[in-house]
């Protein structure tokens, strides 16, 4: 009897326990696939594009400050942010607001045709102050991305 008991019990415990485990398993192996697709997306739609145009407009050598670009492609960077300031870690998004005031008063003193555009001019310095610890940030996510997606990491 006591043999016949455990057989019983067996049949009935054996698939529930299997049941469950299958259902942990799949929930695992879920959530992992749902954080690896964000990955994905934040690479494919911030990430990758940011270092794309920052390295083919050659802003990682000294000197070259992305204030002194023309209008058009230092607008391009920011709305790039703007439009996906939710896809960046916080440290990142800290910035955005920062970089969109001073893209405003970037505006303002490169359409004043009656100031002189010098380099130094102090909203130009103000603009590049923010963009380039955004820069820093937004590299060091991009990093910590393609080590996670086990991708090559960028080459600076």
């Amino acid at each position: 009897m006591c043999f016949e008991d455990a057989i019983d019990l067996l049949s009935i415990t054996v698939p529930f326990i299997t049941a469950v485990l299958l259902a942990w398993i799949n929930n695992r192996t879920s959530k992992k696939q749902i954080r690896t697709d964000a990955l994905h997306k934040r690479f494919d739609e911030f990430y990758f594009p940011f270092y794309k145009k920052y390295i083919s407009l050659n802003l990682y050598s000294k000197g070259c400050e992305l204030s002194h670009m023309d209008l058009q492609i230092i607008g391009d960077f920011t709305f790039l942010c703007i439009d996906n300031m939710y896809l960046m870690d916080s440290n990142s998004q800290k910035y955005v607001p920062l970089l969109y005031t001073a893209y405003l008063n970037l505006i303002e003193v490169k359409s004043d045709i009656s100031i002189v555009l010098d380099f130094e001019h102090p909203l130009l310095k103000d603009y590049d102050n923010i963009f380039n610890p955004l820069a820093k940030s937004v590299f060091e996510e991009y990093k910590d991305i393609c080590n996670k997606l086990q991708l090559p990491k960028p080459a600076f």
